[in-house]
């Protein structure tokens, strides 16, 4: 592997913008002033490429063009050694170009090299060059590890100083260069070159700048991604869409509260509250104008027994949560969107066992200890919505959440998972008797696409369609191939459910691991929507035809912050006036639902490139609408900007490509207008055309012309 140089050209005019003036911390000695510093002396790799963490995304040495480059940009905060396997066991070089105007008189000059830390056993040997002059110096051992993974609690500084004729330096064009020759890796604090007063910087040449560039072309030749769609190649056409959880539950369920049997926070997660009345007026426009902007057009809605069943023989269908429920189907209908309908669990003490009808947390978790009763309960409910108000939107039915584990609420005393096969019948029966051909949907697992079928699921037959769950939706390089794996074992189920006619679902998806119990916001953190958006795409590639993230609305302070749209005060424990979009899940995962209708069709596309590390950085899913509409979105989950080259083959008919983006500048903000991006104007009907991907990024390419105002695409 041969050392790739960064070199980041820009205008003379930036040069304040990349120095640090004398004033600084660790001002120079007396007689010296700061001609150029990279970086503050302030003990912290804030502020260079790839800091605080990701040293393993490290492909190319620092090099630096004072006034023009930019610290964050082009040089990274480690320098590796010949010890450091992650950057392929070879000496590193950090190099500087300035330009002075004239030559200084005699006199001393001097390089200082501030380091936050180093390698605690095989700290660098170094050998820096000034104009050609060599210097070496090996640095003293640092503190470990935890310095280079981001944990800056612990370090030792060093700092070389480098003192040298002042005649070293020339009128003209300087080179300054850093080489690890041996040992491992050392953390930069910041570079500074102190000379006599006096010296004044320039352009440098042109010749160097031509060399340069140069070296800075090969450099982004090398990580360069091609991305080639073909257009005349389908993988599956989607029997769903893309949308997010609603429920109409609003009377509390028990949480934070201890129990012999069932550990969770809450026991009802985050699947009730959140809200308004069904008679609010004002904040139903809200909530239906947030729907229509993300375009949700595959849904799961979600209902517990005792809001239309609250005794055996008792239905009450004008009960205000059913009110809510009819609030949540007539938009549904309306608009077109499919509806995947949910009874999380049943909450009465007529179903439960009785060793928990007089346990508030039993009550929930229980199974039905008469399956014949609630089969007929719920085959009720279904023909008063589907026959009776002619919700047809209701496409699926599946009877319980999340099945089959520790916290699940199918369970027999004192806390044992039943298999949902009987119940699965009894309803299948219920609804055969009173002519529906609702197909049944499950396993509705917690853990994700499983590689082969537990002996477990048994009931498989009964099922018109599967579905499963995944909160593990992390990237592969921090998880070691969660998500590959996933895409391996959803392409076996895809190959079983599709021979059959059936489709296969997401039904819940999100992540855990940034935090979440019980008012976190790890779930809708930067990092988790471009995870569960990465997620999606890569499983639409293998013939996932609907994805569902939760939630819509929920209160946030429950299970963490799950929502798209704000309702509560977490604070006040209160219904909000307004209801803004909750920022990172409304504009990332939610442009995805934007700008793919229900239905659309996944094209067959590749990647080429945009590997760092072992691990695959960028991924694209193309999405064709039925009437034709092509939406390619793209995510790079690398720290670093990424080029691309982009390829449309077997197009039939030319079409104009609209850009839409969320990466670093859109996070964390709920104030975002997302129109397409001016900046981006690929010629009309053009196959091909080149772009960059923003570090941490998700980037859609569109045919549809969608300005901020306008609504999402649910059905064509």
């Amino acid at each position: 592997m041969k050392t790739r140089i960064l070199i980041v050209l820009a205008t003379f005019a930036l040069l304040a913008s990349n120095l640090v003036l004398a004033a600084e911390p660790d001002s120079p000695a007396a007689g010296f002033v700061t001609l150029w510093q990279i970086g503050k002396a302030d003990t912290n790799t804030a502020g260079f490429a790839l800091a605080p963490a990701n040293y393993e995304l490290y492909e190319r040495d620092a090099a630096f063009v004072v006034g023009k480059s930019d610290a964050k940009n082009d040089w990274p905060y480690v320098l590796p050694g010949p010890e450091d396997a992650w950057a392929g066991s070879l000496s590193h070089t950090s190099r500087v170009a300035f330009a002075l105007k004239a030559a200084p008189a005699d006199g001393p000059a001097r390089l200082v090299v501030g380091f936050v830390d180093m390698h605690g056993e095989l700290p660098p040997r170094l050998v820096a060059e000034i104009n050609g002059k060599k210097f070496e110096q090996t640095l003293p051992k640092g503190r470990g590890n935890d310095s280079l993974e981001g944990r800056l609690n612990k370090t030792q500084p060093f700092r070389w100083e480098i003192p040298f004729p002042a005649s070293l330096l020339k009128a003209g064009d300087n080179e300054i260069s850093i080489t690890s020759v041996s040992g491992s890796w050392a953390l930069y604090d910041y570079v500074a070159l102190e000379t006599p007063p006096g010296l004044k910087l320039s352009p440098v040449s042109e010749a160097l700048a031509e060399r340069l560039a140069a070296v800075e072309a090969m450099a982004r030749k090398a990580r360069t991604v091609e991305l080639t769609v073909d257009c005349s190649k389908v993988v599956n056409t989607m029997r769903g869409g893309i949308g997010a959880s609603w429920h109409a539950m609003e009377t509390p369920i028990p949480y934070d509260v201890k129990h012999p049997s069932f550990t969770s926070y809450s026991h009802g997660g985050s699947g009730w509250g959140g809200y308004p009345p069904a008679e609010d007026e004002r904040a139903w426009k809200q909530i239906y104008r947030h729907a229509e902007w993300l375009g949700l057009d595959w849904n799961r809605v979600e209902v517990e027994q005792r809001i239309y069943q609250p005794e055996r023989d008792q239905f009450t269908f004008d009960s205000p949560e059913m009110r809510i429920l009819y609030r949540i189907l007539d938009w549904h209908q309306r608009r077109g969107a499919d509806v995947f309908f949910q009874q999380m669990w049943c909450n009465v003490a007529w179903l439960a066992y009785p060793e928990f009808r007089d346990d508030p947390v039993g009550r929930v978790h229980s199974a039905p200890a008469d399956l014949d009763a609630f089969a007929d309960g719920l085959a009720t409910l279904m023909e008063h919505l589907i026959k009776k108000r002619g919700y047809t939107c209701i496409k699926y039915l599946c009877i319980v959440n999340e099945p089959g584990e520790n916290f699940s609420w199918w369970q027999a005393p004192p806390n044992r998972p039943l298999s949902i096969g009987p119940g699965l019948a009894a309803v299948r029966k219920a609804l055969d008797a009173r002519g529906l051909k609702l197909p049944l949907s499950g396993p509705d697992t917690t853990t994700g696409f499983v590689a082969t079928v537990p002996e477990r699921f048994d009931f498989l037959p009964l099922l018109g369609a599967y579905d499963f769950h995944d909160y593990g939706a992390d990237f592969d390089f921090r998880t070691k191939g969660h998500i590959a794996t996933q895409v391996r074992n959803a392409a076996v189920w895809m190959k079983h459910a599709h021979a059959e006619g059936k489709p296969v679902f997401l039904s819940e998806f999100g992540t855990m691991a940034y935090g979440w119990v019980p008012d976190k916001p790890g779930p809708s953190s930067p990092q988790s929507v471009l995870a569960g958006s990465e997620l999606v795409l890569r499983l639409a590639n293998v013939g996932v035809d609907a994805f569902n993230r939760w939630s819509f609305l929920n209160r946030g302070d429950l299970d963490g912050q799950w929502q798209f749209v704000d309702t509560w005060d977490m604070r006040e424990k209160k219904m909000l006036r307004d209801f803004p979009p909750h920022p990172n899940s409304y504009f990332g995962l939610g442009l995805l639902s934007r700008f793919t209708a229900k239905n659309s069709t996944v094209l067959a596309s590749r990647v080429e490139g945009g590997v760092a590390q072992k691990w695959q950085r960028v991924f694209c899913a193309a999405f064709r609408s039925p009437r034709g509409e092509l939406t390619l979105a793209v995510v790079n989950d690398a720290p670093i900007e990424q080029q691309l080259k982009l390829t449309l083959e077997g197009r039939t008919k030319p079409a104009q490509f609209h850009r839409y983006r969320y990466g670093e500048p859109e996070r964390d903000r709920a104030d975002l207008k997302v129109n397409p991006d001016s900046g981006f104007a690929p010629p009309p009907g053009a196959a091909e055309w080149q772009d960059s991907l923003p570090p941490n990024s998700l980037t859609l390419y569109s045919t549809y012309k969608l300005e901020h105002d306008h609504p999402g695409i649910i059905t064509e």
